[in-house]
């Protein structure tokens, strides 16, 4: 028999046993599990490796399929050995075929893969999209790969490198990190996440450290619809781990089309080296923010930046941080008055022109001397002008917008600062700080349902916070002038802080002040045994359980009794250091009216107002003036307070007509002529 014969017998042989049929019927039952694996395991977050097996183990099945299609055969009877090929009588029925390799079954499975094929190719989980569709992101947490918790501060230090290296992308909306960091160790869906974040994209990373190799393994998520885009792993040694963040910036911005130009968008973010030790120093120094923890933890990590300066001068953002952290102290330190800590003032502008020797016109540096500026001087010009110039360079940096709005509500721009919140919010949506001091700037403007609205999500996103209940409580029961229903949102706090002393104070004035509008025939005693120790333990300076007490007989027109407590109260803030006393004065002029002293109370109010004046600061001095007019209704000087209380209410202030009409602090005022006068001129 000839080769060709013997060719054309074996093809003949392999129709007869049914090989090519099972050959395309495997090939199209693969095609159809390739497809759906492609378009469904990463939306469903199976891990690769999986799909890569599956794909595998596909391939080396297809040759065994061949073997055993050759070898056995489907028949109505079963499975049953494939016979040899007869001839004459004894010839097998050809017509005889295999159920699940016959037309209809082929035919099923090819219109199934051409089915899978457009989908793949055009459906929800392909491929094919318009990168440009994705110009907003969140950089979820990192996962530490490490084991060690105690490393933990290394990966947030990654993480908000990779925040910040994505952020100056141009075009490209990146969510802050203290809104992402609300989903970390939480089982939420993607979708969700992206959702809650209204972001077109996702990406998600690891950290792994090895001695001196840092690995980051990132990957980018397209939500709309969910897909996986993109997937990279990225190594460099320590010393060059500030360009690292780099690579991932431009890795993304190649993959969703952004236009870098010159890669100025970027620069500025790493090229260069840095020594390991002092990096990692830097890390656990900025690992947590200047405006929490106590004052020693906020000592430790200036001493921790200023070793890392000492171990590499040329650190620019150890220079940055480290003024930041001065700036910030200072500011809290003399929250109350004008005057900083002279000595911390220059430590902070020392840093600072280190920064600028360094890089000037760098963003880190721009931001740096906006915040010395508005913190550490309330030099409000200069401090925009250094924000703007960081804007210029990072137009979706949602720190400066968030800074240049509190500038603008302290320079007495209120509505431009409530524009400028806003716009920040839509990058960082989970910030409760921000939410709340979008609820304060509509409370400025009395535009109260807004303000609710907004300290309500801001109660939501961190509980038990005094400020918050107490600013919550005032505008609700300006509205519904129900006490019992604005009580509802004041619960006593706990965990209190020092630099919550004002908050206490406005929370417990408040609460006392709805209780006994709620409960007029009530005694002090009944209302302040459900207290607290908490409440009067939270400012140890000054005897807070008798001004609160004091205050209480006073609400309830019991005044000889009140001034048995208003005494006391008034002896524990005059023992005080002077300097100590610059944050009482306003509680020792009511002290001082509530005893009969008129003048001294006036005196100490205006002290308050000095410190602080509108000049200054819009919301504090703002407040001061306030204040002052309270105590001129106190003392029965009524035309003085009117004026005061006229010039509030005619810009954005915390005075409002509603709290004329319904707080007890201003019933002395409103038995008089000139305050009728004065709520038919602003709307009562």
């Amino acid at each position: 028999m000839s080769e060709q014969s013997r060719l054309s017998a074996f093809i003949a042989e392999l129709r007869r046993r049914r090989v090519f049929r099972v050959a395309a019927f495997y090939g199209g039952i693969a095609f159809v599990i390739v497809q759906i694996i492609d378009g469904t395991f990463e939306v469903m977050g199976i891990p690769a490796w999986v799909s890569r097996l599956l794909i595998t183990l596909l391939g080396l099945g297809f040759p065994v399929a061949m073997g055993l299609a050759w070898v056995f055969d489907i028949t109505p009877q079963g499975i049953v050995r494939t016979e040899g090929p007869s001839t004459g009588s004894g010839r097998q029925d050809t017509k005889q075929t295999k159920p699940l390799t016959g037309n209809g079954a082929l035919i099923a499975v090819a219109i199934a893969a051409v089915a899978f094929g457009i989908w793949g190719r055009w459906g929800t989980g392909g491929r094919d999209f318009d990168p440009t569709s994705i110009r907003s992101i969140a950089v979820l947490a990192l996962e530490n790969q490490m084991g060690d918790d105690s490393q933990d501060y290394f990966v947030s230090g990654m993480h908000e490198a990779l925040i910040t290296a994505i952020s100056r992308l141009p075009g490209l909306r990146v969510i802050s990190r203290t809104s992402v960091l609300v989903y970390k160790n939480k089982a939420v869906p993607m979708s969700r996440i992206a959702a809650e974040l209204n972001v077109d994209a996702l990406i998600e990373g690891s950290v792994f450290r090895d001695g001196d190799q840092v690995r980051i393994t990132a990957q980018l998520i397209g939500m709309r619809p969910e897909r996986h885009l993109w997937s990279e792993v990225y190594q460099r040694d320590i010393a060059d781990v500030m360009n690292l963040h780099g690579d991932v910036a431009r890795a993304i911005a190649s993959e969703i089309e952004l236009t870098l130009g010159d890669d100025s968008a970027i620069s500025g973010i790493g090229n260069r080296k840095v020594d390991p030790r002092a990096y990692d120093l830097y890390l656990r120094a900025t690992a947590t923010s200047p405006w929490v923890g106590s004052e020693q933890e906020h000592l430790e990590a200036i001493a921790m930046l200023e070793e890392v300066v000492r171990i590499d001068p040329g650190f620019l953002e150890a220079w940055t941080s480290l003024s930041d952290r001065q700036s910030v102290f200072i500011f809290l330190a003399r929250f109350f008055i004008e005057v900083p800590d002279t000595s911390r003032l220059a430590k902070a502008g020392k840093a600072l022109k280190m920064a600028q020797q360094l890089a000037p016109d760098a963003l880190v540096t721009l931001l740096a001397t906006g915040n010395y500026h508005y913190y550490a001087q309330r030099d409000y010009f200069k401090a925009l002008q250094a924000f703007y110039a960081a804007l210029a360079l990072d137009p979706n940096n949602s720190v400066a917008v968030e800074t240049i709005g509190y500038v603008q509500r302290r320079m007495g721009h209120t509505e431009e600062g409530l524009q400028s919140l806003l716009r920040a919010h839509e990058s960082d949506p989970h910030n409760w700080d921000l939410t709340r001091s979008i609820g304060q700037t509509y409370e400025l403007l009395r535009n109260f349902p807004s303000a609710e609205k907004h300290f309500a999500l801001a109660i939501i996103q961190e509980p038990h916070t005094p400020l918050e209940q107490a600013q919550i409580a005032r505008v609700a029961y300006f509205q519904s002038r129900q006490p019992h229903d604005a009580l509802k949102w004041l619960s006593f706090p706990e965990g209190l802080s020092k630099n919550q002393s004002n908050a206490i104070v406005l929370f417990s004035r408040t609460r006392l002040a709805l209780e006994t509008l709620a409960n007029p025939d009530s005694s002090p005693e009944a209302i302040l045994l459900a207290w607290p120790e908490s409440i009067w333990e939270s400012i140890p300076e000054i005897d807070m359980r008798s001004y609160i007490t004091g205050l209480a007989y006073r609400y309830l027109q019991q005044p000889a009794t009140a001034r048995t407590y208003y005494d006391l109260a008034a002896a524990s803030i005059t023992r005080l250091p002077d300097t100590e006393q610059q944050e009482w004065l306003i509680i020792l002029a009511e002290c001082h009216a509530m005893l009969g002293r008129p003048g001294k109370a006036v005196e100490a109010a205006r002290a308050w107002l000095d410190n602080l004046p509108y000049s200054k600061d819009a919301i504090f001095g703002s407040s001061r003036e306030i204040g002052l007019a309270m105590i001129y209704s106190w003392v029965g000087e009524w035309d003085q307070a009117v004026e005061l209380l006229d010039r509030n209410l005619s810009r954005p202030s915390f005075i409002s007509v509603e709290e004329l009409e319904l707080l007890p602090d201003w019933a002395p005022l409103r038995q008089q002529p000139q305050y009728r006068a004065l709520i038919e001129k602003h709307g009562g």
